[in-house]
């Protein structure tokens, strides 16, 4: 309610614009379409009014990753990571480049985010790792970054990809 306040009493404000992006995003889950359209277009609409204001550039390009549009994702990220290069936003980086089949670059990228500061054994770090594992076909590595994350501290979608993920390497361990 206060977003909704804050944006109908200065609708060009970028935070306010930002802020119920988010809240409006996240209300049902990031699965509910409707949902993340309306949100995007907020967060859009806050980076219309100042083109690079940071929350609302990060949260474009995290949207963007989540629905693996990754090419947009990646210029967000660099554009991002030219004023404010912080472990997270290499993070971002490096998932736009894995999912844009660049790998190696990702790897690289995220072991800059580890040498800059992040944990070695953050979901996305050691998620990332074992699927490049899997796409390799070495399963035991796959297995064993996936074995390495606090599986009671993850949920939703951490959680269900890596059930997805273990179920894959396992099923394909077993029939190698």
């Amino acid at each position: 309610i206060a977003y909704e306040r804050a944006v109908s009493l200065n609708s060009k404000n970028p935070a306010a614009l930002n802020n119920r992006g988010v809240v409006i995003v996240l209300m049902d889950g990031e699965e509910n379409w409707a949902n993340a359209i309306e949100g995007s277009a907020l967060i859009r609409e806050a980076l219309r009014q100042d083109e690079f204001f940071l929350a609302a550039k990060i949260n474009r390009a995290s949207i963007l990753n989540y629905y693996r549009l990754f090419e947009k994702a990646r210029t967000h990220w660099e554009q991002i990571l030219a004023k404010y290069n912080q472990p997270e936003i290499q993070d971002g980086l490096a998932v736009a480049l894995q999912g844009l089949g660049r790998a190696s670059i990702a790897e690289s990228v995220f072991k800059r985010s580890t040498d800059q500061g992040a944990p070695k054994n953050r979901f996305v770090n050691r998620y990332h790792e074992a699927a490049r594992a899997q796409s390799k076909g070495n399963y035991d590595a796959c297995l064993s970054a996936l074995g390495d994350l606090d599986a009671a501290s993850l949920g939703g979608f951490e959680k269900t990809s890596v059930d997805s993920l273990t179920r894959v390497c396992t099923a394909k361990k077993g029939s190698s």
